[in-house]
């Protein structure tokens, strides 16, 4: 977001942090204030960029506070390079766009893509309201299909293998995570894990196998292109889903994918499997533009 802004010449006044959260850290050459602090030093009148999302209660009430004091964006930009999504962009791409928004079969899902495309224009928050948690609209839309293997991509330390348990009640989940010391707390997750058997699969999720290059922090920032500065740069087992489950002899009735801009990749490497059992998707799509 930083970078986005001084490419369009927008200056930063500072960096804020929630009260309770600062501490005595620089970043980017700024000094992490206090609320409290930023605006007894630029005052109310201030425009407020948000730079991280959340579905945490008291902090998602804290945003609305800040929001009826200030003038507040969220701005969407791509993590791992391509073009901002800007009027001109939406322009290039329309037919696109709305050839996607005709495959939607209800009026709800064609309303939220709608307002989708509306925020990554407009950074307004508003309309995200209409937005829900990955477990939820896991337990509404495929808690009656009668999913037993799941395959949780980017399972990071267990949180979203824990989602998928919780909504769709699954006979086995494989967690796949390629960061080693990320993939340590996986395991005892999925030692401790009761309700059903997970596998963790130490390897990173992609359109060919073997080895990588992968930037490691044992963080959410960890990814094969992530530009993280804080990140070390490794070789990991890159891993096509078709080639797991032709070798594990099993088959999927869910894929879910969060690994930071290597979505459509892994979806390649998964061609036989999508067409032979037709699992069910949750795939983030933020990461990349295009």
């Amino acid at each position: 977001i930083i970078d986005a802004c001084l490419d369009h010449d927008v200056n930063l006044a500072g960096v804020f942090a929630s009260d309770g959260f600062v501490r005595n850290r620089e970043f980017r050459g700024m000094k992490v204030e206090s609320y409290a602090q930023a605006v007894e030093r630029c005052g109310n009148d201030i425009v407020v960029l948000l730079a991280f999302g959340t579905n945490l209660p008291d902090v998602v009430k804290n945003i609305r506070k800040i929001a009826r004091v200030h003038t507040l964006y969220i701005p969407e930009v791509p993590l791992y390079g391509g073009e901002l999504f800007t009027r001109e962009y939406y322009n290039r791409h329309y037919d696109e766009i709305n050839d996607v928004q005709k495959l939607f079969c209800d009026g709800y899902s064609r309303l939220l893509y709608q307002e989708m495309i509306e925020y990554r224009l407009s950074a307004r928050p508003h309309l995200l309201l209409r937005t829900q948690s990955p477990e939820t609209s896991m337990a509404e839309l495929l808690s009656a299909s009668g999913i037993s293997f799941a395959l949780d991509g980017g399972a990071f330390r267990g949180d979203s293998t824990n989602d998928i348990i919780s909504a769709l009640s699954p006979d086995k989940v494989w967690a796949v995570e390629p960061d080693s010391r990320t993939f340590t707390k996986l395991k005892a997750y999925a030692d401790s894990e009761r309700r059903c058997v997970v596998e963790p699969v130490l390897a990173a999720l992609c359109d060919t196998d073997g080895d990588i290059g992968f930037d490691a922090s044992a963080s959410r920032g960890s990814g094969a292109e992530t530009k993280n500065r804080r990140a070390k740069t490794t070789a990991v087992t890159g891993m096509r889903i078709d080639s797991f489950v032709s070798d594990k002899g099993i088959r999927l009735d869910f894929i879910k994918l969060d690994v930071e801009g290597y979505e459509a990749a892994a979806l390649s490497g998964a061609a036989e499997t999508l067409k032979r059992f037709q699992p069910a998707l949750a795939v983030s799509v933020y990461h990349r533009t295009e």
